[in-house]
């Protein structure tokens, strides 16, 4: 523009385009507002000169991950934002029961029941309001009325009810109240009444009894009928000689049975006591008789007719002998009798001599030395036997008479050997006629009227030192020992006066202490309280330890000296050194005498603490460089002047160089790098030999689980380190099919180990409590069809009801058309009338098995191997299991079936109740453990275990204490009921056994200090599976085993959570009316206030110690286990034989949990202490098989009751039972158990006594011998291993024989044998002053004057513990004499044992 106007060329022209063309300011306004792209919001905001400035800020996105609260349902909006699509909304268009977790459709009705006290049972309606508190619709609820239960028909005409959750009542069954007899209802007889029908009189009858007692096994649910023909009455066995022939008239007979009754005929002639058979003869008293076979009618007994002859005879003479004298015992008499003179010999009451002289009895004369009495008893004498002379006691003297005052009685014989009695003066006492030096004669009271005093030799208050008399604390030089030594009487004499003698101190002269000393000492005195002087035949010298003697006292310490001196000793030959008072000399007067490191010298006595000396040393202010010669200030760091590899510190350290400053050569080296958990370090060192370390990251570890049965996997989080976390989570189990073809059978579960021993197999089994009767309209009636075959239910068809259709059984009682009944002549059949042809004109009655029997052999679910064994009343033979239900440790419960499972409640529960008999309960009571803490507070450990059989009562608790309706009761020796059912008994270590016999129901039932477990077993086919409570039942399937007290079962067992199995034990609480208030809550531990870091003081109780506080980490049960206790069940080899038998997984995964709650307290790390390894081990104990797992594993934690008692494994339970009431060991049905033992050869004192004794002194100890001349026997100071005495009689002289009896008891070839009663034996003694003992056949005798000079063998039967007997031998003496020792020396009748007979 500027060349076509300007023309620049022209250059004179000006070259300046016109200001208007170049550009201008101008004010144009603010700039418009920008778009935002889709999906984009626009935000207007201003900018500094007030324009509009637009921000685009994108659309949100709606939540997709939207969380519904509960009850609502999460759903999409259809017409929402595309940018934002796509988004969902939480609608409720239904109701949402909160109480039952349930929705419902509006409209629909529903029963609801709740925990609330005001309305806890509902019928609620869903309406189409909306509920403000939810969202939801509103559902409006009445209260729930009741309907009217059931009722019931005759003659099932008493109901039995139960109330449902709702307090409704609902009909659980219709009972019987009538009699049935053959399937008939008896309506005129009542439960309890009797009647007979028959001939009563003879005893052709039968009784009926209508039971009061339901039999709960049968079908039908009336009162049986029990028919109990009558029992003939037997007639009466004949007597000897007598034989029953049958009465007609008294017989009677009743259908096919007969009661013959019989009378006794005499087949013999009886005369004078003898018998005679017919046709046999005899003579007697001069006349012949013959008995006939004709009945004597005129005999009262009817026996044979006797037919006597007299018979001639001639008069006879005897010669009699001895005492006997001749006499006529039958005269002869012709005219009436016709019989002989019959002449016999009488004895008379004479002795007769040698020389013919007869004496009559009772005369007594005397020969020398010698008295005789004619003598005879009434007794021998009426036997025939004559009076003989009889050597009488010929000694006249009464022994009893008294002495006078002063004289002594003795007993002195004559030349008879009688003895009489002499009183001679007594002896005068013992004197002490002649002092030691150090003693002085004395006379002292003797208290005795005969002697009232006597000479004693009693202290000198003196000191006879060297033969020279010495005053009582006068103090003198010993030339000998140069000692300084003085008189002062012994300690134990001034402690009696009541002087210290530990603080008196004699080395200074006391003349106050040393004068009442002298005042108070008197020898004499002592002498005379002391009594010795009464003993009038003992010494009578005062103890030489109570007279005064010369101690050693040492010198007196000397003065002290004046201010700045100091004592001075100067030693002298012998005496006390003499002491003087010089100058003190100092060691520190100027800096010359300092020395390093303490070079500085000052003066100050305070510091020094020596006012006479107040010169010091004294450290210097700085260090100095002895290489450098420079000095530096304290804590002043410097170069090393020779190595760049230390520096040097001026240090001060009070433990160091005396305390002064010091130069210390530190390395340069720095503080390696410190890794973390997650690093590893890699580690150098560099020229200056300093330490480097590099921190490298691990790798993540892989996590394995303990229990084989459990995976491991990923949670989603890390942890601090950036691994990833795990958790074991039980293996994935194939799911269990949810249906079975057969619409008859469903699916069961159990164990099978061989197969898979994490997860349970599945298969399909008849439930026959899907069999129901086949619903018939009204006038039909359900009747079964025999002849159908099907596998599992019965079919059942619809017939006409019509009262008039009916049968009639064989015993002529019509039957209703479809009514079946129990077959009375095979009870394992059922009879059915039914229709006998097509057109319905003819009935008949059918029979059909009553049970359904099974010949499958299944695996056991709880692990056991099944048997073949009878159940259904008899009727089936079937493969069955041994059920076993246990509680251990904190608390584990595995039910009959094997379900285990744990369950924390803390109140009184039912642990098993049968329903076939309604007779036995098994409940416990549960509690806080009594090692809880504040980690653990939540666990629960069995307290009391009660057994309630025929509504007797039997409590076990804690110390085997066991009690009877309250009555404590000891189980050391078997207790027995009365009936004999129930059995309680000491088993093994600290456990007790009951038996309930007739249910063969057995509990092993084992106390400890700290908590309690049982093992509750019994065989199936007692009760056939009908139990409930928290074992659940036993029939071989684990998915029934988690149901309540109504039968509904509320989870399955392996797909239950923690929340459905405390339900179910919640369900199995005792009322506080059936027990006395259960404590169901923990009571907190009276703990004191926790100690503060770092001053911690000491640890409180177990129960009190918290591991969150650092006061306490210290305590055992805060650290970790080195390693895992419980892996003993698997790997040590003691429990190899155990683990074939019994899998230990289980027991092991249960032994984990206790010692991750630290549940054994302070040995939570040893397995000795571990409730499951225990209660394995007595499973197996149980099951034959003994594990001696303390010794292997070296646990020392066990006691006895008795110090006499020994702790063994493995050894017979019988043993244990052994006793003096009981020594005999019968090992039939014993087992292998661990426990206390007396040791081999000795049994406990008594049955309930706990105190271990020698088999042989079971017996007692031997009567007193009787010694011959009558006197008492006295007892000697000597005893046996046994504690009896040995006896010896006072009064004899010479050596004689003293008789005894006891008993015998040998050890033979490991057996204890003994005699059955005591056995007569002797042993020697008398005034030459030996004692000998029986014992055991044995003649103990010691080397002494009086000997056994003969003896003779005996032969005795000794019984021994088994039960066998054999023959033994022992020596018994029958004659003693007197002999010098010499003469006995060889012993040959000491040690004598008895021999065993061949």
């Amino acid at each position: 523009m500027i060349i076509e106007t300007a023309k620049p060329w022209e250059l004179a022209s000006p070259c300046q385009q016109d200001i208007s063309l170049c550009p201008t300011i101008m004010e144009i306004g603010c700039r418009p507002v920008a778009q935002c792209p889709s999906c984009h919001t626009r935000v207007i905001s201003q900018d500094s000169c007030g324009c509009d400035i637009a921000d685009c800020v994108k659309v949100n996105k709606c939540d997709a991950e939207l969380k519904c609260p509960h009850g609502h349902q999460r759903r999409e909006v259809l017409d929402a934002d595309p940018c934002q699509a796509p988004c969902f909304e939480c609608v409720c268009d239904w109701c949402y029961d909160n109480f039952d977790n349930a929705t419902f459709a509006a409209g629909k009705s529903w029963n609801r029941v709740h925990s609330d006290p005001v309305a806890s049972c509902e019928v609620c309606t869903c309406t189409n309001g909306t509920d403000e508190k939810d969202l939801c619709m509103k559902e409006e609820c009445v209260p729930f009325w009741c309907d009217a239960p059931e009722e019931c028909a005759e003659p099932y005409n008493q109901p039995i009810y139960r109330h449902d959750m709702c307090g409704c009542q609902v009909l659980v069954s219709c009972e019987c109240t009538q009699c049935m007899f053959d399937g008939d209802v008896l309506l005129n007889r009542t439960a309890g009444d009797w009647w007979t029908e028959g001939d009563v009189i003879r005893g052709c009858y039968l009784s009926y009894y209508c039971n009061p007692t339901k039999n709960l096994t049968m079908e039908q649910e009336c009162y049986d009928v029990t028919v109990t023909p009558s029992i003939c009455h037997k007639s009466p066995s004949c007597p000897e000689n007598f034989i029953p022939i049958k009465d007609e008239e008294r017989s009677c007979c009743m259908g096919d049975r007969c009661c013959p009754q019989y009378t006794c005929e005499c087949v013999v002639c009886m005369m004078d006591g003898a018998v005679y058979m017919p046709g046999e003869q005899w003579t007697k008293n001069c006349i012949d008789y013959v008995c006939t076979n004709e009945t004597d009618m005129a005999d009262p007994l009817q026996c044979k007719k006797i037919i006597d002859t007299p018979t001639p005879c001639n008069d006879t003479e005897v010669e009699c002998k001895d005492c006997y004298v001749e006499y006529l015992a039958v005269r002869k008499n012709v005219t009436s009798e016709q019989c002989c003179n019959i002449h016999s010999c009488k004895a008379d009451l004479v002795c007769v001599a040698s020389d013919g002289v007869r004496t009559p009895n009772g005369t007594t004369w005397t020969e020398p030395c010698q008295r005789f009495e004619c003598f005879v008893s009434d007794r021998d004498f009426a036997d025939g036997m004559c009076p003989q002379p009889v050597e009488r006691n010929h000694c006249f003297n009464n022994l009893n008479e008294s002495c006078s005052t002063c004289t002594n009685k003795k007993i002195i014989p004559d030349e008879c050997g009688c003895h009489s009695v002499a009183c001679e003066p007594l002896d005068e006492p013992v004197q002490c006629a002649t002092a030691e030096p150090y003693q002085v004669v004395t006379s002292l009271e003797t208290g005795s009227n005969c002697f009232p005093s006597k000479n004693c030799c009693v202290c000198d208050r003196a000191c006879y030192h060297n033969g020279i008399k010495k005053k009582l604390f006068s103090v003198w030089i010993d030339e000998i020992t140069c000692q300084r030594v003085m008189c002062i009487p012994p300690n134990s004499v001034l402690d009696q006066l009541g002087y210290d003698a530990s603080n008196l101190d004699f080395t200074q002269e006391n003349v106050t202490l040393q004068d009442g000393i002298l005042y108070d000492i008197d020898y004499r005195k002592m002498m005379q309280d002391s009594k010795v002087a009464s003993q009038l035949y003992d010494q009578c010298s005062q103890e030489s330890a109570l007279c005064p003697i010369a101690r050693q006292v040492g010198c007196p310490v000397p003065d002290p000296c004046p201010e700045c001196m100091k004592q001075v000793t100067t030693d002298v030959l012998c005496g006390c050194p003499e002491v003087t008072c010089e100058p003190i000399t100092c060691t520190i007067t100027n800096s010359s005498d300092c020395t390093l490191p303490k070079i500085v010298f000052k003066k100050d006595s305070v510091v020094s603490g020596d006012e006479c000396c107040p010169g010091y040393c004294e450290c210097p202010q700085d260090c100095t460089d002895m290489e450098t010669g420079r000095t530096y200030d304290r804590n002043f760091v410097w170069n090393h002047p020779d190595t760049h590899c230390f520096n040097r510190t001026c240090l001060v350290d009070p433990g160091v160089n005396e305390g002064c400053p010091y130069i210390a050569n530190k390395t340069v080296c720095l503080e390696p790098e410190v890794c973390d958990d997650c690093s590893t370090g890699v580690e150098s060192r560099d020229d200056c030999d300093c330490l480097q370390r590099t921190c490298r990251r691990n790798h993540c570890p892989k996590k394995t689980c303990d229990n084989d049965c459990d995976e491991a996997y990923e949670t989603g989080e890390d942890d601090d380190c950036g691994c990833p976390l795990y958790e074991c989570r039980p293996k994935p189990c194939p799911i269990k099919g949810a249906n079975c073809d057969d619409p008859e059978k469903s699916v069961y579960s159990w164990m099978d180990l061989s197969i898979d021993k994490c997860c349970l197999q599945h298969a399909c089994r008849c439930n026959f409590t899907k069999c129901a009767r086949l619903e018939c309209p009204p006038g039909e009636i359900s009747v079964r069809n025999i002849s159908a075959v099907k596998c599992c239910c019965p079919e059942y068809a619809c017939i006409p009801d019509d009262a008039s259709l009916q049968c009639v059984d064989y015993n002529g009682v019509p039957r209703k058309l479809g009514v079946s009944w129990v077959n009375k002549d095979n009870q394992c059949k059922k009879l059915q009338c039914m229709y006998a042809n097509a057109k319905k004109s003819a009935y008949r009655i059918e029979e059909y098995d009553r049970y359904h029997c099974s010949d499958v052999k299944l695996p056991c679910t709880n692990g056991r191997e099944p048997y073949l064994t009878t159940t259904k009343d008899g009727c089936c033979q079937e493969w069955v299991c041994p059920c076993t239900c246990e509680a251990y440790g904190d608390p584990h419960f595995t039910t009959f079936d094997g379900f285990s499972y744990d369950y924390q409640g803390k109140c009184t529960y039912t642990l098993m109740k049968e329903y076939r008999y309604n007779q036995t309960e098994i409940v416990i009571d549960n509690e806080l453990c009594r090692w809880h803490s504040d980690r653990v507070k939540s666990l629960s450990c069995v307290k009391t275990l009660n057994v309630i059989h025929k509504k007797v009562n039997y409590t076990f608790t804690f110390g085997l204490k066991f009690l009877k309706d309250g009555e404590e009761i000891s189980a050391r020796n078997p207790w027995i009921s009365q009936d004999g059912d129930v059995t309680i008994k000491e088993f093994g270590y600290k456990q007790l056994k009951l038996q309930i016999h007739s249910i063969k129901l057995e509990i092993l039932y084992k106390t400890r200090e700290w908590m309690q477990s049982l093992i509750v077993s019994l065989p199936y086919e007692t009760l056939e599976g009908k139990m409930s409570g928290l074992c659940g039942s036993c029939n071989n399937n684990i998915d029934d085993d988690m149901q309540d007290q109504s039968f509904s079962t509320i989870a399955i067992p392996g797909a239950s959570d923690q929340e459905s199995i405390d339900h179910f034990g919640e369900s199995w609480m005792k009322s506080v009316a059936d027990y006395d208030e259960p404590s169901c809550f923990p009571k907190e531990p009276d703990c004191p206030t926790p100690a503060v870091y770092p001053d911690c003081g000491n640890l409180p109780v177990d129960e009190c110690i918290d591991c969150s506080n650092r006061c306490h980490l210290s305590h055992d049960k805060c650290n970790e286990c080195d390693s895992n206790p419980c892996e003993v069940l698997t790997r040590h080899p003691v429990f190899k034989e155990a683990n074939a038998h019994i899998d230990p997984t289980i027991y092991k995964s249960k032994c984990a949990y206790d010692v991750s709650l630290d549940s054994n307290v302070t040995r939570k790390c040893d397995p000795c202490n571990s409730a499951s390894i225990a209660q394995y081990v007595a499973l197996n104990e149980l099951r034959g098989v003994c594990v001696p797992w303390r010794s292997a594993l070296n646990c020392s934690d066990v006691s006895c009751p008795h110090p006499s008692q020994e702790f063994r494994e493995c050894d017979l339970d019988v043993k244990q039972d052994l006793s003096c009431d009981s020594p005999v060991l019968n090992v039939t049905g014993s087992v292998k158990v661990e426990g206390c033992f007396c040791p081999e050869g000795t049994v406990r004192r008594t049955a309930d006594s706990e105190e271990c004794v020698p088999v042989k002194c079971c017996h007692g100890c031997s009567e007193p011998p009787r010694c011959q001349d009558g006197s008492v026997s006295l007892i000697s100071e000597k005893k046996d291993d046994c504690g009896c005495p040995s006896y010896w009689c006072s009064d004899i002289q010479g050596c004689v024989i003293q008789e005894t009896e006891q008993f015998i008891q040998m050890n033979i070839t490991g057996k204890s044998c003994s005699s059955p009663y005591r056995l007569k034996a002797a042993s020697c003694g008398g005034n030459c002053g030996v004692t000998t003992t029986p014992r055991n056949g044995a003649i103990e005798a010691g080397c002494s004057r009086c000997n056994p000079t003969k003896t003779e063998t005996r032969t005795v039967s000794l019984t021994c513990e088994d039960g066998s007997t054999q023959e033994y031998e022992y020596e018994s003496i029958v004659e003693c004499s007197c002999a010098d020792c010499s003469t006995c020396s060889d012993n040959r009748f000491e040690g004598m044992t008895v021999r065993n007979l061949p």
